[in-house]
């Protein structure tokens, strides 16, 4: 993958709505991309709709990696300046209980978040330090997971926006 000239990030969870439009946008201003799919042994997913992308034959590569194996996401991180983490379990047999699942989500999260946080990130422009950002938060998942990080000794730096008026159906 060619080097581009503002850096190399990370999106996990690549072939989400948002992480797919994340990928869009960040290619167009200029930066690598890598990004993380399920796996799929049998090769029967498409991703066209992110190969296709303008630049992504250049700047774009992808990863398999399982939340369950943080460290799966390891050479998708390695070398990043940031690391947005868009990925999350997803039972569509909803035959897990939330119990499992919101352990899971945690436990996925804060070992990406260590991997990102330990791997040897690159300064940006400005001498500033790669950066994670993880979406969605807030509310149980997030405050337990930045208490963890801080009790892991972690700096940790959130912020909350919400418009109820736009956050609803």
């Amino acid at each position: 993958m060619e080097s581009a000239a503002k850096g190399k990030v990370c999106v996990t969870g690549g072939t989400g709505f948002v992480a797919s439009w994340l990928i869009k946008k960040l290619l167009e201003n200029g930066y690598s991309v890598t990004t993380t799919v399920r796996a799929d042994p049998e090769k029967r997913k498409d991703y066209s709709f992110l190969t296709n992308l303008p630049g992504a034959s250049e700047k774009l590569q992808i990863y398999q990696a399982d939340l369950h194996d943080p460290n799966s996401f390891a050479p998708a991180i390695a070398g990043c300046i940031g690391v947005f983490h868009l990925a999350t379990p997803i039972d569509v047999d909803d035959k897990e209980p939330v119990e499992s699942l919101t352990r899971r989500t945690i436990e996925g999260t804060l070992g990406i978040l260590k991997l990102s946080v330990d791997s040897k990130t690159r300064e940006m422009e400005g001498g500033m330090k790669g950066k994670v950002c993880v979406t969605g938060g807030t509310g149980f998942i997030g405050s337990w997971l930045v208490k963890r990080l801080l009790e892991d000794g972690y700096s940790v730096s959130t912020t909350v926006r919400s418009d109820p008026g736009t956050s609803r159906i």
